[in-house]
């Protein structure tokens, strides 16, 4: 039996593919046929001539724009189809004879001659001279059009302006109510008017020149040029007559507005302004702010920030009294502000205040409110209580004009009761986790409530220490600053603070270290030092670390070690002059003072006189905190662009790369032991009045004796404000306090001790005599006083 042949199923696709195979194959056989690709032309041409007559296929003309887009894209795409294949075509062709070539050996001499030579077609060379020709005079030729054409067309451009000018004149001529159409009636018209009018015109000429000669203030003539000046001088062209008419002014060119405008030119007195600055740059009326983010950029210019002291309308005042020859308008006073002097927000709140001063402006405040002041402020009070001119005698009651000044109350009820706030420390008791009981002293804002007649003696108990703490500040400041002018060559200043520890930090940080205890802080010692160098003083920044969060005197002199080394080496100085604000437990206390008396000659040999000089207490800011600014600003900067600044020598290296006029210096633990180790502890003398010393002088280092001054001096025959002296002779049998001698019944030949109790005296008999106490409120505040003598 046959087999059978299995066939499967063929999919539509497949026979329709086998049928286009098929075709291709019967159309290849034809067209290599001569006869069969003839007939099969033939046939192709009948098709298409009955398509066309049945209208199948149209001509192009009679095709839609679209269909005729749509047809000649077809036509490009065949014959782009046609040419890509011919191209390969001749190709192939060429690649196909260059082979031939590289295998065939090359022909000698003979054979090449031999070789039949083609004649050159010389209908395609004339056709291409032609060609050439051609272009180059249709080049010629549309040049020449062009230039034409843009000749013609400023012609025609200049024919209309004539036309459309020639019409607005004789519409104008024709229109009586244009000034032109005007002047040609009256030339028309009898001699008379025209004379009447010209008469007119010189007469109002004359006098419009009068009234702008009789204008004093520049905005009064500015309305003046604007009221004769417009659209309509413009249009006729009779400018030149109107500025003329304003001697030679310029009147407005342009533009034309409806509203007039003032533009005042700003007139800059720089005498005035210098002043301005120099008032308002001087630390007792605005105060240098020390944090690293408080600094003013503008103009590529960074300026550490100061904030005011007081509003600028009270400082106008001051500045007006201070300077009563040179009169300036408070609103050129706020425009002349210097960008970096600003006033105090709340985001920028004081957090380094003084006691004093807070609350006394405090008091002020509430007996304002409580209607028994006029004045509303501290600076006011002080007025009241000082000249015009508020010198350091007046705030120091030592001006004979003043220092009987008193000041006015209002009519009030004794009974009445009033409140006010003031800061106050207090001893508070807690348990820590062991539930053992520990005290705290803690620094609080206090209400307190009181009858109005007791907050008045409160007043009157502080308002003589306030202003000889005012007093005290500014003579400090002035004596420091004139000094720091005056320089010899021989002297150098030196001025010291502690900023504000820093803190290292990563560009990235875990939560756990964040909020734990695993961040390490370093201590910042900052030093500004001022020299005299060719008759001009100048400055120079310092700045100490150390892993050593120690700010005892041990760790000061350990600080300014390296700086006395610079001076040494650098300048040819025998006397230093410290200047430094007066934390007890930094740099005014006995420790100090021995270490000035007997130490200081071993870190710095060179060394002849000496003067320690303390500001103020609360008014110690100045340039060291700037320095310190500017470092712990520096160094956040480098974190937030990504660097870790995780150690104390990785911050070292990074301020001394970044900043180039700070010198830094690196203090270990060694140095600060070495330095504890010179001072005996043990055996060093208190002297008794030391929070009242702002300076402290060692004239002579082989004499040992230490002078002390209530307030600086730098006149060395001077003795006024002396306050005592410690004489370090004789170490082993300890230290004599030598008090001057009362030889008067003046206040400053008293010696400190009883210079205390003798003020609070007088204080309390002024007092009493002024208010006509009770005997209940006098013994109140007699026991008041007699306790603040005590401590």
């Amino acid at each position: 039996m046959a087999r059978t042949r299995q066939t499967t199923p063929q999919t539509k696709e497949e026979r329709l593919r086998k049928k286009r195979e098929a075709e291709r194959r019967r159309y290849y056989c034809l067209k290599q046929d001569p006869v069969g690709r003839e007939q099969l032309r033939q046939k192709e041409i009948a098709q298409y001539l009955r398509k066309k007559e049945k209208e199948v296929i149209k001509p192009i003309e009679d095709l839609s724009e679209r269909d005729k887009r749509r047809k000649r894209k077809q036509w490009r795409e065949y014959s782009q189809k046609y040419r890509n294949k011919k191209r390969q075509i001749r190709m192939e062709n060429e690649r196909l004879v260059r082979r031939m070539h590289e295998d065939t050996p090359p022909l000698s001499e003979e054979e090449r001659e031999s070789l039949p030579t083609t004649p050159e077609n010389h209908q395609r060379v004339s056709g291409k001279r032609r060609y050439a020709t051609n272009r180059k005079r249709r080049s010629r030729e549309n040049k020449y059009k062009h230039e034409l054409i843009k000749k013609l067309q400023l012609k025609v451009q200049k024919y209309k302006q004539r036309y459309h000018r020639l019409k607005n004149i004789k519409l104008n001529k024709n229109d009586p109510s244009s000034p032109r159409g005007r002047a040609i009636q009256i030339l028309d018209e009898d001699k008379k008017i025209v004379a009447k009018k010209l008469l007119f015109a010189e007469v109002m000429s004359d006098q419009l020149k009068q009234n702008y000669e009789n204008l004093n203030s520049t905005k009064q003539k500015q309305i003046f040029r604007n009221v004769v000046s417009g659209e309509i001088v413009k249009k006729y062209r009779v400018k030149k007559c109107v500025k003329a008419l304003l001697h030679g002014s310029n009147i407005l060119d342009g533009k034309e507005n409806d509203i007039l405008q003032y533009s005042t030119k700003r007139r800059s007195d720089p005498q005035k302004i210098n002043a301005i600055w120099r008032f308002l740059d001087n630390d007792l009326h605005s105060k240098l702010c020390p944090e690293k983010r408080d600094y003013c950029k503008r103009n590529k210019v960074i300026k550490q920030k100061r904030y005011l002291c007081n509003t600028m309308r009270n400082l106008h005042k001051e500045f007006s009294i201070r300077y009563p020859n040179m009169p300036v308008s408070y609103s050129f006073w706020c425009k002349n502000r210097p960008f970096w002097i600003v006033p105090r927000k709340v985001t920028s709140r004081d957090t380094c205040g003084c006691t004093c001063c807070f609350n006394m402006a405090l008091l002020v405040q509430a007996l304002n409110r409580m209607k028994v002041l006029t004045e509303g402020n501290v600076s006011e009070v002080t007025r009241t209580f000082c000249c015009a001119q508020k010198t350091e005698k007046c705030l120091l009651r030592e001006c004979l004009k003043c220092k009987d000044n008193t000041i006015s109350y209002k009519p009030y009820q004794s009974t009445e009761v009033g409140h006010f706030f003031k800061w106050t420390t207090r001893k508070e008791s807690y348990f820590d986790k062991y539930q053992k009981q520990k005290s705290i002293t803690k620094t609080i804002k206090q209400k307190l409530i009181m009858p109005l007649n007791e907050m008045i003696f409160e007043f009157e108990g502080s308002i003589i220490n306030f202003l000889k703490h005012k007093g005290r500040s500014l003579h400090q400041y002035n004596q420091i600053s004139k000094k720091k002018e005056s320089l010899m060559p021989n002297e150098v200043m030196i001025h010291v603070d502690f900023s504000e520890n820093y803190s290292l930090k990563h560009a990235e940080e875990t939560q756990a270290f964040h909020f734990g205890g695993s961040r390490q802080q370093i201590c910042l010692h900052t030093v500004v030092i001022y020299f005299k160098s060719n008759g001009i003083v100048h400055s120079k920044s310092f700045c100490t670390l150390s892993q050593s969060l120690k700010h005892d005197v041990s760790a000061i002199w350990a600080h300014l070690q390296p700086i006395l080394s610079y001076i040494s080496e650098v300048h040819v100085a025998d006397t230093l002059i410290f200047v430094s604000d007066s934390p007890a437990t930094q740099y005014r206390n006995k420790t100090m003072f021995y270490f000035l008396a007997n130490k200081l000659h071993h870190l710095y040999p060179k060394i002849k006189e000496c003067s320690w000089n303390y500001w103020e207490s609360g008014h110690g800011k100045g340039a060291p905190d700037g320095v310190g600014g500017v470092t712990k600003r520096t160094a956040d900067r480098l974190v937030a662009e990504g660097k870790d600044i995780s150690s104390y020598e990785i911050l070292l290296n990074s301020l001394q790369n970044n900043i180039k006029n700070i010198t830094y210096f690196s203090i270990d633990d060694a140095d600060i032991n070495k330095i504890s180790d010179l001072i005996k502890k043990d055996s060093i003398k208190p002297f008794v009045g030391t929070m009242q010393v702002h300076q402290v002088k060692v004239e002579d280092y082989t004499a040992g004796l230490l002078r002390f001054f209530r307030l600086s001096l730098f006149d060395v025959q001077s003795t006024s404000y002396f306050c005592g002296i410690l004489d370090y002779s004789d170490e082993d049998n300890g230290y004599t306090q030598i008090e001057p001698e009362v030889s008067s019944d003046s206040d400053d030949d008293l010696p400190l001790s009883n210079l205390v109790i003798k003020r609070r005296c007088k204080e309390f008999i002024t007092m009493t005599s002024t208010l006509m106490m009770k005997p209940a409120q006098a013994q109140k505040y007699i026991n008041k006083i007699w306790c603040q003598v005590t401590l």
